[in-house]
């Protein structure tokens, strides 16, 4: 699993990003990701009555954001990368 010394690395070395760029990124990626995983917003009314397919699509479209913007830090106004691979070991190791 990555480590926090490699991310604090990473927010320091990352690539330098004005936070607004990045918020508009944020939007432009989550609206393209809700298209290419076909998920949409169902209402209030329909929280329990979701099947096991669109919950999938909401993991991997989750993991496709993290792969696609990174994270970004506030402090050094720096993008952290992280790859497929430590996302998805990052959340096999979370405490369930």
């Amino acid at each position: 699993m990555i480590s926090l010394l490699e991310i604090a690395e990473r927010a320091r070395k990352g690539t330098k990003l004005p936070e607004n760029d990045w918020n508009l990124a944020l939007y432009r990626t989550i609206q393209s990701l809700l298209t290419r995983y076909s998920l949409q917003y169902s209402g209030p009314d329909r929280f329990f009555d979701v099947d096991d397919d669109e919950v999938d699509r909401f993991y991997d479209a989750a993991i496709m954001l993290l792969c696609e913007l990174g994270v970004y830090c506030v402090t050094t106004n720096r993008v952290i990368p992280l790859t497929e691979d430590e996302i998805r070991n990052a959340a096999k190791s979370a405490s369930p």
